[in-house]
């Protein structure tokens, strides 16, 4: 089964009127959509090993939303790579954990760079008309509970991002816990065991 855990990141806004608070992840406003080149991000997840991802279980989510018109967004599912950890990611490895790196896939990649030359275009026209807006920033995993876990753990997951390939690994939040009472119940609320429709997504 699909089961998602997000973050929302805010980012500053656009056309200068209006910001959303992000001091206490200051590298977050270095992730601006109309400079950063999407094609190029990177997502690495830090996941309690009882916690399976799926294969294309990393996603990006980006939403401009100018004053009064309707939301340009951007959705990518990323897809596990092979890349050997960076000595970075190498640290925060621990114990009784893994790190899965996360990258766009192909087929993304232009879609990618089309959304952030679309935002260039539309902030430019949105400040010569003196509208404001604002900009989000999500990012998320999916996966689900390995069978024989114990299910009355709580589950640890950190988040992992770079812009480009020649920068290091950084955590925007801080690392999530995702607590027992959330896990699956009786009406299949929560992150549940994986199941038969899970095996073919699962990272091996």
């Amino acid at each position: 089964m699909r089961q998602a855990v997000s973050a929302f990141l805010g980012l500053a806004a656009i056309a200068g009127c209006t910001s959303v608070p992000i001091t206490s992840i200051p590298k977050l406003a270095n992730i601006d959509p109309a400079t950063t080149d999407f094609s190029q991000v990177e997502l690495a997840v830090r996941v309690s090993e009882d916690f399976r991802l799926h294969r294309d279980g990393a996603t990006i989510d980006v939403v401009l939303s100018p004053d009064g018109e309707p939301p340009l967004t951007l959705n990518l599912n990323l897809q596990h790579s092979e890349a050997p950890l960076t000595p970075v990611l190498q640290r925060q490895r621990g114990s009784r954990f893994d790190i899965l790196r996360f990258e766009i896939a192909d087929e993304d990649a232009a879609r990618a760079s089309d959304y952030r030359d679309t935002v260039i275009a539309t902030r430019e026209r949105l400040k010569a008309e003196g509208v404001s807006g604002s900009a989000s920033f999500s990012i998320g995993s999916t996966g689900c509970l390995a069978q024989g876990a114990n299910p009355f753990q709580d589950l640890r997951m950190k988040f992992f991002i770079r812009t480009r390939p020649d920068e290091a690994f950084y955590p925007p939040i801080k690392e999530l816990k995702i607590k027992s009472a959330d896990l699956a119940s009786e009406d299949d609320s929560g992150i549940s065991f994986c199941d038969e429709t899970d095996l073919p997504r699962l990272i091996d």
